[in-house]
């Protein structure tokens, strides 16, 4: 039965994923991304913000963030997604990278295809004291 949740739940995810697609060409012009680039936002307006990048879902008090394209999933918050801030972004002719700050302590980097709107990679990581540098991560220390 567990099985075929989680199947159902992929192919939902799929579907919400393929609409996701045309909207993100939008998100990613420079217009949009310089109009937000340094505002903080938070609990349901980060939300709103992030599944505008990439897929938000909330599952038994945790908040997970996919990859729309494959459904791997990118990072998921014990404590939930509270804030997210567009730190930089670099437009080409072929690439789009966009630079997030999620909950005040993990840098997530995506890069998108800019004719596609098609995620390339996503990276996450956060600064570690013990390390004393930024380590990849896919949930917070």
């Amino acid at each position: 039965m567990r099985q075929i949740l989680l199947t159902l739940s992929m192919i939902c995810l799929f579907f919400t994923s393929q609409a996701h697609v045309g909207e993100k060409i939008n998100q990613l012009s420079r217009t949009s991304l310089s109009s937000i680039k340094g505002t903080s936002f938070q609990n349901d307006d980060a939300v709103k913000l992030i599944d505008d990048y990439l897929v938000f879902n909330q599952e038994n008090q945790v908040d997970y963030l996919y990859n729309p394209n494959n459904g791997e999933l990118v990072l998921y918050l014990k404590d939930g997604l509270q804030k997210v801030e567009v730190m930089d972004y670099h437009i080409t002719s072929q690439i789009t990278n966009v630079d997030f700050k999620v909950n005040d302590k993990i840098i997530l980097h995506v890069s998108y295809y800019t004719d596609s709107g098609k995620i390339l990679l996503t990276r996450s990581k956060q600064y570690s004291e013990f390390w004393e540098e930024y380590i990849p991560v896919i949930t917070e220390l």
